[in-house]
């Protein structure tokens, strides 16, 4: 149920990074680009303050395309298409093999949200060096979107592998069904 709230969360999530940087680096004139290990600022620029909502628009973009890639491979040519329990997943019909996907689904646009967010993070951070506000990037911030992209991922697999073990038992009783 979580899940078609996804793409809504994922166009919020990019729409604010936009607002984010229109109203902080665009105000100034110069802005660190490169921040080293520890988050230092080592490089500035006055590239323009478009250009980090840019790559992540980018980003954003790839993830979709992936998603829209991988669902027509799910149903085309699913051998082409790695998760979980393959061999079960290729079995099942493509009506039951779309439905155990969309946890996979959820995965990527999961990702693309916690990518805008750290995109986000990365904004407000830089505009808070370039003021003098901060010495350096929130290492901190960073670390807590990581750790939740991290658990995503185990869950989104749990929840993938669930999805394409009750498909399998669907199929399994609706054959064992039919021959009675």
């Amino acid at each position: 149920m979580f899940q078609r709230f996804l793409p809504i969360l994922l166009a919020i999530a990019h729409l604010a990074l936009w607002v984010a940087a229109f109203m902080t680096i665009r105000t100034l004139e110069l802005y660190p680009d490169h921040f080293d290990i520890a988050g230092k600022p080592d490089s500035w620029t006055d590239l323009g303050w478009w250009f980090l909502p840019s790559i992540a628009l980018g980003m954003t973009l790839l993830f979709i395309g992936a998603l829209l890639l991988s669902r027509r491979l799910a149903e085309t040519s699913p051998q082409w298409v790695n998760l979980p329990r393959k061999q079960d997943w290729l079995k099942l019909p493509v009506d039951a093999r779309l439905r155990a996907f969309k946890p996979a689904e959820g995965l990527l646009l999961g990702f693309a949200v916690f990518m805008n967010l750290t995109f986000i993070s990365i904004t407000l951070d830089t505009y808070a060096v370039a003021t003098g506000a901060q010495p350096s990037l929130s290492l901190a911030k960073l670390v807590v979107v990581l750790v939740c992209m991290a658990v995503w991922l185990v869950l989104s697999i749990i929840r993938i592998r669930q999805a394409i073990g009750d498909e399998v038992r669907a199929a399994r009783m609706a054959a064992s069904a039919s021959d009675v």
